[in-house]
């Protein structure tokens, strides 16, 4: 009888102190398509595939293993009038052709401010990352793709 005890002990000590997931992704891949990595919990294993400083924006294209899905997310460099777009741009690996893009205006109100694009599933596509100045175009720019554009930085082909 007291080596059950013991073993009912044991497991129920190893059930507690066993770690568990905060918050579990609710999508993968696909379905990640548009959605907040944060509220759907993507951002918990999460990792940089590459970054980029952009007018003194931090901008970083962010991917999780358990969603499959990337997204970018600005962290603001300095406090000015200039605001700065980050995008997670889209396109065919095929091709070559544009597909779309989402876009975020990273805050200039406060040095160190957090923002992130929605997510874009990470296979069938190539990615990049990119900065764009706002003031030399007058506002959040959701026209096409920014290839080729003078106002525009990106990262490489992810």
């Amino acid at each position: 009888m007291r080596k059950f005890a013991l073993a009912v002990a044991l497991l129920a000590t190893f059930m507690i102190a066993a770690p568990q997931s905060a918050f579990a992704a609710t999508c993968s891949g696909s379905t990640c398509q548009g959605k907040d990595p944060q509220a759907a919990g993507c951002s918990a294993d999460a990792y940089n595939l590459t970054e980029m400083t952009f007018n003194q924006d931090r901008m970083e294209m962010r991917y999780s293993p358990s969603c499959g899905a990337v997204w970018t997310r600005c962290t603001t460099g300095n406090i000015s009038t200039v605001n700065n777009d980050a995008a997670i741009i889209m396109y065919s690996l095929s091709s070559d052709a544009y597909i779309g893009k989402y876009t975020v205006m990273c805050s200039n109100s406060a040095k160190g401010n957090v923002r992130w694009t929605p997510m874009a599933k990470f296979s069938g596509q190539y990615l990049r990352t990119c900065g764009k100045n706002q003031l030399l175009y007058g506002g959040p720019d959701n026209s096409g793709d920014w290839r080729g554009d003078s106002n525009a930085s990106c990262t490489g082909r992810h």
